[in-house]
């Protein structure tokens, strides 16, 4: 065990580290799987952030608290981006997953069982780190569809970014309810140079700016909803106000409106915001401060931790907290940044000068045991991080936010499955927790309690590919057993919904335009004509280990092996044919960046489509296209995501050298003009001599003639390629038609 934990310490590894090298032997698999079992004690969370907002390292300190690596590692090593290249860049490509333990006592869930709880609430984190470049947006996708929650990382210096935007709204839109964690407050001090009082404005200034995009989403909801009641009230006829929930003159419709937007909002007193650093290890909730605070200022810990975010001060001579009315004419700091920012900045002063008193003083006063070597040494990382981590300790912070903010599975199922299954829904409103005739009433609500007694129900987001080598010895046994030859093998990133996800299993693919049979007779044609396949492996995903497991239960995210021969990229799985087939993902762009590519020797092009296949099931994004002329093309999101997808091709599927031609970006533009009019002229110009003027008149083409331009495209292309007078119909026949 030293060996293996000192060789996993010693470097970064530029390549997933071997099968049980350190995780599973640090992590109880009985203890993870008696969890599972225990839905309100499961979390399923993704995190999501802008690029280089700190996601990586914040996601190594969460695992150093089960001990999978040293915390000393933690934001060099960067477990989770096991490939080649992400360490190379620093940047994450691909969303993994790793299941952590979280024993938090004292916590209680409306439900839990009296006999065989553990001693203490062991909670099951299920932790998903996900890509911040815009060009990996389909793995963020692919993360937010299997979790119920979300952790939103902003960098305290560099505020929103246009990603942070990108990600909200793809969480917002599966339905997640999400936590803010500020990272890199460190910078406001070493970088920035704010004052407490300054650091603490701008903090809530990026508060109040995440507070408004998310209620510019709820806004547009709220005014598509509306606009639906109305349309049904109309399609109705006369309404008296008191039918389906949907009326806008009924109060339940717009306090269910009001809670859901309450609910999303971000603020420190409510527990769902927490400060930190993940580079340093620490972090924190007001509610930490204010349970230091509590007992020597006098305070109750609820009034304090109210009073810790927002205009509020304290009265020295009083002992009393006042509002910024009272406050006005003083020099009295906000509670925040007098009781919160001060410390923490006085400690950074402190540690980074080398006051060897202030230290003594600060440790002593918080009872921190501190290694005395780390205290003095040269780094002054090693000396903030010795006292910083064991003072506010960033896990203890966060995984107790994702506890107490984020839902369990059941919970989140009553409001997430009616979103996944919303074309499905009797009154065509995805709120509406009732299924329709077609759909079997018994399975809906197995779904919508996230049952483990009932029908299995699971969606895969997406398809990875994997070394034989890394795969558990058990596996590589059977494989070599049937003569798999394969070095390449795929894995479904799967979240069961319903039921008991069981090795041996068969189980449906269920199409994409599936409608469930509402007659016996219907439903033997349906089972004759929908795919099926026999679950042969399953897997606890732990980052760059993969540890077998015989069943899986409703609420948990879970890796499935030998299905890719009947999934390509996503899919459906369900023991029943009455189940409807989940709503698509939706993808935040489309590929625009296009390369053709070919093998340097010619005969090996059967290797090319061959690792061109296995490419388009490994990416969630790709687009593989063979055209008319015999090229075939590439399509990716960006350049960053066509090297990655290049270098796959070349080194994992098609193993061969390319030859890539230079990008194929295709622009298609259209036009609008919605201000006031442009005159008979929209714009005008001249020639270097000014002899010459050159005026251009902008009309919109009629929609019917736009539509037959477009529907007409290969004809027109073949008109114009064309040399002879008599080929090809003639401009105005394909118009006309």
């Amino acid at each position: 065990w030293l060996r293996r934990r000192r060789g996993l310490q010693g470097r970064v590894p530029s390549r997933p580290a071997p099968a049980g090298a350190a995780a599973m032997s640090l992590l109880d698999t009985a203890r993870v799987r008696r969890i599972q079992r225990r839905t309100g004690f499961v979390r399923n969370l993704c995190v999501v952030a802008h690029v280089d907002h700190g996601k990586t390292t914040f996601t190594d300190i969460l695992i150093a608290t089960n001990g999978i690596i040293h915390p000393r590692q933690a934001g060099k090593l960067r477990y989770l981006d096991s490939r080649e290249d992400e360490q190379e860049r620093c940047i994450t490509m691909k969303a993994s997953a790793i299941s952590l333990v979280y024993p938090k006592r004292r916590a209680s869930h409306p439900g839990q069982p009296a006999e065989g709880a553990p001693a203490a609430d062991d909670y099951l984190i299920n932790v998903i780190d996900s890509p911040g470049h815009v060009d990996f947006c389909s793995e963020v996708s692919s993360a937010v569809r299997v979790c119920d929650g979300a952790v939103v990382l902003v960098d305290a210096a560099e505020g929103v970014c246009i990603q942070t935007r990108a990600v909200l709204r793809q969480a917002w839109e599966e339905r997640l309810k999400m936590t803010l964690f500020i990272n890199k407050v460190d910078r406001l001090v070493s970088e920035l140079g704010l004052a407490p009082v300054e650091a603490y404005d701008h903090l809530r200034r990026i508060i109040e700016e995440v507070n408004l995009i998310v209620d510019t989403f709820e806004s547009e909801k709220f005014i598509s909803e509306t606009n639906a009641a109305f349309s049904r009230q109309s399609e109705g006829g006369a309404h008296d106000g008191t039918g389906e929930g949907g009326d806008v003159n009924d109060e339940s419709f717009l306090r269910r409106l009001a809670e859901e937007q309450e609910g999303n909002t971000f603020h420190p007193s409510k527990g769902n915001v927490a400060f930190g650093s993940a580079l340093d290890g620490w972090g924190f909730r007001v509610g930490d401060f204010a349970a230091l605070y509590a007992t020597k200022l006098g305070f109750s810990e609820r009034a304090l931790r109210q009073a810790l975010w927002g205009d509020y001060y304290l009265q020295p001579k009083t002992r009393k907290i006042v509002g910024r009315k009272a406050a006005q004419g003083t020099r009295l700091k906000p509670l925040f940044a007098q009781l919160v920012l001060d410390p923490i900045w006085r400690a950074y002063s402190a540690l980074r000068s080398e006051d060897a008193e202030a230290i003594e003083r600060i440790c002593t006063t918080m009872n921190l045991q501190v290694v005395a070597r780390e205290l003095t040494h040269s780094d002054e990382r090693v000396r903030v991080r010795a006292v910083m981590m064991k003072w506010l300790p960033l896990p203890r912070a966060v995984l107790a936010m994702a506890v107490d903010s984020l839902p369990a599975p059941d919970e989140a199922a009553q409001y997430k499955i009616p979103h996944l299954l919303h074309d499905q829904a009797p009154s065509g409103r995805r709120d509406t927790a009732r299924p329709r005739a077609a759909t079997d009433p018994v399975l809906w609500r197995s779904l919508c309690a996230c049952s483990v007694d009932s029908e299995t129900v699971a969606y895969v987001s997406k398809m990875f590919a994997v070394a034989t080598a890394e795969l558990p010895a058990d596996a590589k046994c059977r494989r070599l057993a049937e003569e798999v030859q394969d070095e390449q093998v795929f894995i479904g990133f799967a979240r069961v919904y319903a039921g008991l996800l069981r090795t041996g299993q068969s189980v449906y693919i269920i199409p994409p335009d599936h409608v469930p049979p509402s007659s016996t007779a219907s439903l033997r044609a349906e089972h004759a004509s929908v795919p099926s396949v026999v679950i042969r492996e399953l897997f606890l995903l732990m980052g760059r280990e993969f540890v077998k497991v015989d069943s899986v239960p409703a609420g948990n995210v879970v890796g499935i092996g030998g299905i890719e021969q009947h999934v390509l990229k996503n899919a459906t799985m369900a023991s029943t044919l009455l189940c409807p087939s989940f709503v698509p993902m939706q993808f935040q762009s489309a590929p625009i960046v296009k390369v053709a590519v070919e093998p340097l020797d010619a005969s090996r092009f059967d290797d090319l489509i061959q690792g061109l296949e296995a490419l388009n099931q490994a990416d969630p994004f790709v687009e593989i296209e063979a055209r008319a002329s015999g090229e075939y093309v590439v399509g990716a999101a960006g350049e960053v995501h066509l090297a990655r997808c290049v270098k796959d091709l070349e080194e994992r599927f098609a193993k061969m050298e390319l030859r890539v031609s230079p990008p194929l970006v295709s622009f298609k533009e259209t036009i609008a003009w919605d201000g006031p009019p442009l005159g008979e002229w929209a714009a005008e110009g001249s020639t270097p001599n000014g002899r010459c003027k050159i005026r251009v008149m902008v009309r919109r083409l009629p929609t019917a003639l736009a539509e037959a331009l477009t529907g007409a495209a290969n004809e027109l292309k073949a008109l114009l390629t064309s040399n002879a007078p008599d080929q090809g119909p003639h401009p105005g026949d394909v118009l006309q038609e």
